[in-house]
């Protein structure tokens, strides 16, 4: 008769151990899970903010190509990190005085080619900050 406490005892203690490896296996899908959740957030957050770099370079690209004085403002634009390229031209006369090796830090900073002349230089930047059309 001692025989059946034992047998129950020994699947109660197998289902004791069953349910402390679910428990386990439960604890690891939850760190996967927030896990995830934390890459997704992280994306979306750099999806945010590109989205809002992409619209403020629009919107001053926008405003760059009704420019048509050359002592007329410029709207700067933003690099891809957010921030503002030291020595971007604050109006399109002074865009036509920029040095070769200013032009060339303006031109690296927005990843942009800086082979060709200087006008070359000057014309893909115009046209890369919206002045394309201004005589």
């Amino acid at each position: 008769m001692a025989e059946p406490n034992v047998l129950q005892f020994n699947q109660g203690a197998q289902i004791l151990e069953e349910l402390l490896a679910m428990q386990v296996s439960m604890e690891e899908m939850r760190r996967t899970i927030e896990a995830r959740f934390a890459a997704v957030e992280t994306q979306l957050i750099s999806i945010s903010t590109s989205s809002r770099i992409d619209e403020a370079n629009l919107l001053a690209r926008t405003y760059n190509s009704k420019i048509s004085r050359a002592d007329t403002a410029l709207r700067p634009l933003v690099k891809s990190d957010g921030t503002h390229v030291q020595h971007f031209p604050l109006d399109a006369a002074r865009l036509t005085a920029l040095n070769s090796t200013i032009l060339d830090g303006i031109l690296v900073a927005f990843n942009l080619p800086t082979n060709g002349s200087v006008y070359d230089r000057q014309q893909r930047f115009r046209v890369f900050i919206g002045l394309a059309n201004m005589a």
